[in-house]
């Protein structure tokens, strides 16, 4: 697929969860669970790949969305929600798939705690579906584990189809993903240094980031929040891309996926296929993120969505009427 210009030349896809999104934000001290907070509390649609694609979309991209949700209520509030948007939905109507569900606690721009319920790697999405949410893309971008057969269908689209693929947390999963993803069959990695951390001592095979570089046969990108992101190429080439805005007053909920959309926007569009993903590229774009990110996230509120965008439609699905 041919790349022209600074804009990608067809639409992203997006896979992974979509979630609704609690986030509660203390005034007091949130490490002293036997003293009362008083805080504020709301709902957002979200998960890493609905907020990255909701932000790609923000920026001016055509982009399109995978992933499966059950026929209850919330699923119907987010259904309206994508269209709302104007993304272009491929979702699979999954009847028995529990409400995705993440609920986090914030206090002085950091998480303190979160918990989750994310069952997307059980719900194996039709091989059909996946190749009409992949025809004329740009790039395919894995935000979140999807299941072992869908990551496989996915991949074998991109080999045959030749478009890029961008993996974020996903590949956390586990060993087995790991392994189905290696040899080269993704073109980059991004993953938060906290996240690595967990991954990284929960399982033997893996010495280091250099180390997984290789095994996957593409860079690998961990974000250190403020601190901006070390970029391995390999065992032996490191390279770290600064964070070089000034003002960093903002809060880190949404950074990472905001981060991430801003590079992979430049990144979708300068990378013509399969395996042609450039350093100096990708270079660019991260310093690039970094900077616009930064600016973004110190907006006030720039980074939440709308208050309460969950609440303003429910009562569409609750009324007895």
């Amino acid at each position: 697929m041919m790349v022209t210009g600074d804009e990608p030349n067809g639409p992203i896809l997006l896979g992974g969860t979509a979630m609704i999104d609690i986030v509660s934000v203390a005034d007091g001290d949130p490490v002293r669970p036997q003293l009362d907070n008083l805080g504020r509390t709301s709902f957002h649609f979200g998960g890493n790949a609905y907020n990255v694609a909701l932000n790609m979309k923000l920026l001016g991209l055509d982009v399109r969305f995978l992933s499966a949700l059950n026929t209850r209520p919330l699923a119907r509030l987010f259904r309206d929600e994508i269209a709302a948007q104007g993304i272009d939905a491929y979702i699979h109507d999954a009847p028995d798939l529990p409400d995705q569900i993440f609920n986090a606690l914030f206090h002085g721009g950091l998480c303190y705690a979160k918990i989750w319920c994310d069952d997307m790697m059980t719900e194996d999405l039709p091989a059909d579906l996946c190749a009409r949410a992949c025809k004329d893309i740009a790039a395919l971008v894995f935000a979140t584990p999807l299941s072992m057969a869908t990551t496989e269908t996915l991949l074998t689209c991109a080999a045959r189809l030749d478009f890029p693929v961008f993996a974020g947390n996903m590949l956390l999963s586990g060993p087995e993903m790991i392994r189905l993803c290696a040899g080269g069959r993704i073109d980059l990695f991004v993953a938060s240094d906290h996240e690595f951390e967990i991954c990284l001592s929960a399982q033997d095979d893996i010495r280091d980031a250099a180390h997984l570089a290789d095994m996957l046969g593409c860079p690998l990108v961990l974000t250190r929040g403020r601190r901006g992101a070390d970029v391995y190429f390999s065992a032996d080439r490191v390279v770290t891309v600064p964070v070089r805005e000034e003002d960093m007053s903002g809060t880190e909920l949404g950074a990472g996926d905001l981060y991430l959309s801003v590079a992979l926007k430049t990144l979708a569009a300068k990378t013509p296929g399969r395996g042609k993903l450039k350093e100096d590229d990708l270079l660019a774009a991260l310093d690039h993120a970094g900077t616009q990110a930064a600016k973004i996230l110190s907006c006030e509120h720039a980074n939440l969505g709308a208050p309460d965008a969950v609440m303003a439609r429910l009562e569409k699905y609750t009324s007895s009427k």
